[in-house]
């Protein structure tokens, strides 16, 4: 977990653990397909994607479809958030 930036974790509800702040943003589309392996679930992806292959426009012939939200910032503006650019 120390490896993810951003995370904030509470151990049994006393002490607050931050993994810290890592800004260096990206173009999301250069980043990389994740990797399937540490889940397991190789043969599900591999029966979904042949089944759902009609309904994707895929830019890889090895593409298999998986569900991620990936977003920039957030859509709110609160006015007790932590970050200087909110919304």
């Amino acid at each position: 977990m120390k490896l993810v930036k951003g995370l904030v974790s509470y151990k049994f509800m006393k002490v607050a653990k931050f993994t810290g702040i890592d800004y260096k943003y990206r173009d999301i589309d250069s980043l990389p397909f994740p990797d399937y392996e540490p889940f397991n679930i190789r043969e599900m992806l591999d029966e979904y994607s042949v089944a759902t292959r009609h309904l994707y426009k895929y830019s890889r012939p090895d593409a298999r479809p998986f569900n991620i939200v990936a977003s920039r910032s957030c859509p709110f503006t609160c006015t007790f958030c932590v970050h200087k650019r909110r919304g």
